[in-house]
């Protein structure tokens, strides 16, 4: 029996169960191409999974990358300004009445 950690009342292992699955149902379609068109056929779509992976994942680290830059640059700006202007002259008001 696995043992299922829990964070945020979410199982741990339902990320390892949604993998196998698939694992499974990908070598079940292998082995039917393997059975039908030979190992050549399963070679070339060997390939043509890993290429399809490769990309993905580039696919997936620039948009995170980029995501990441822009968060980081509003933050930067925000911290940049620490008073918004509306408030500096609303105090610098205050001031000038006193």
């Amino acid at each position: 029996m696995a043992i299922k950690k829990k964070i945020n009342k979410a199982p741990l292992s339902k990320s390892n169960d949604k993998k196998s699955q698939l694992l499974i149902k990908v070598d079940e379609l292998m082995e039917k191409l393997d059975n039908d068109y030979g190992p050549l056929l399963l070679e070339e779509l060997q390939k043509r999974l890993e290429t399809t992976i490769n990309e993905f994942h580039s696919d997936l680290k620039t948009i995170l990358e980029q995501t990441f830059n822009e968060k980081n640059a509003k933050f930067k700006d925000s911290q940049e300004s620490e008073v918004p202007t509306f408030i500096a002259e609303y105090e610098n008001k205050v001031k000038n009445k006193k």
